[in-house]
């Protein structure tokens, strides 16, 4: 039997060989279950971009409802008139104690009012409370009170 036969017949069988182990290393592990600080770290990535959606909407109805008294006491007396607004946030940290998780978001806005443009940015912190989780105080940097 020629050489070269040989040769090819080792290779198919490295190639079926080769591909057997990578579809057998894979393959699906089970999946783990989230922690119970993992949901609530989403549900507070959830409850900043639900209400930073109302905000944009100047649904301040709905931000009420997802907001403690205090909460609520902090961000509308703050609110201002716009004809338009964009807001991004970007979630940094999260710190969970106990019954009390503190968000910590970096943010982006861009608000009209009458023609003219303002842009600011900077870095909020939520104070979040209860099950559900509701916004409870802004501790630094609210982008409720632009433009």
């Amino acid at each position: 039997m020629p050489c070269y036969v040989i040769l090819n017949s080792m290779k198919k069988l490295f190639f079926v060989f080769a591909l057997a182990f990578l579809l057998a290393a894979c393959g699906k592990d089970e999946v783990k279950p989230r922690s119970e600080d993992s949901e609530l770290a989403l549900e507070s990535f959830k409850l900043a971009d639900s209400i930073k959606s109302y905000y944009v909407n100047r649904d301040f109805d709905a931000i009420k409802d997802l907001s403690t008294e205090t909460g609520y006491g902090e961000i509308g007396p703050g609110l201002r008139e716009f004809d338009s607004a964009e807001l991004k946030f970007t979630p940094r940290l999260v710190q969970i104690e106990d019954s009390k998780v503190t968000l910590n978001v970096s943010w982006e806005g861009r608000w009209t009012l009458k023609g003219n443009i303002f842009e600011e940015k900077g870095m909020a912190v939520f104070e979040l409370l209860g099950k559900p989780l509701k916004l409870n105080r802004i501790l630094k940097g609210s982008p409720f009170v632009y433009p």
